[in-house]
């Protein structure tokens, strides 16, 4: 007789591989470009719209009808999907888009970047070995701290400075 659960049930220490911090972190990098260009630059990280780049969630199309005690309750697999955001720096007069990432509520999660932004950091992504994704401007990280060399090569990229000192001329 087999008598062993075959269920993951985590412990409270288990959300390790969480992107919960994601959103931290680039909340407050929008806060240091902020105050760093005396209000001039300001950065967002929002949900997109009719992003054609992010997948939809193939879990999605399962059925959640049921005809038991169950049909009336809402279904969990909203708790657990992927939704697309970009990160932008901006003006009252400019916009860029620096990437859109593919978030999920774990790891790993893909980013695409704005392809001169990828031609200045892709040398950097090499030695930091952040893994490529299936498209050529995408890259996927697996942990908080892959997440944090990525954002550092590509924030430091000579396009995003540049675009950075010249948004504040204007």
């Amino acid at each position: 007789m087999f008598d062993k659960s075959l269920w993951g049930i985590p412990s409270d220490n288990s959300t390790a591989s969480t992107t919960d911090y994601i959103k931290v972190i680039l909340h407050q990098q929008a806060e240091y470009l902020k105050s760093g260009t005396n209000g001039k630059v300001m950065a967002k990280f929002s949900k997109l719209r009719n992003a054609f780049t992010c997948p939809t969630d193939p879990s999605a199309a399962l059925s959640s009808k049921t005809a038991d005690e169950t049909m009336d309750l809402p279904d969990a697999n909203t708790l657990y999907h992927t939704q697309c955001y970009g990160f932008e720096i901006y003006t009252s007069s400019y916009k860029f888009r620096i990437f859109e990432i593919n978030l999920s509520p774990l790891y790993p999660v893909s980013i695409s970047f704005d392809e001169g932004v990828l031609e200045d950091s892709a040398a950097k992504l090499r030695e930091l070995r952040i893994e490529r994704g299936m498209r050529e401007n995408q890259y996927v990280v697996h942990t908080d701290e892959e997440f944090i060399e990525t954002l550092g090569a590509v924030l430091s990229s000579k396009k995003v400075i540049y675009l950075l000192y010249k948004l504040q001329q204007i």
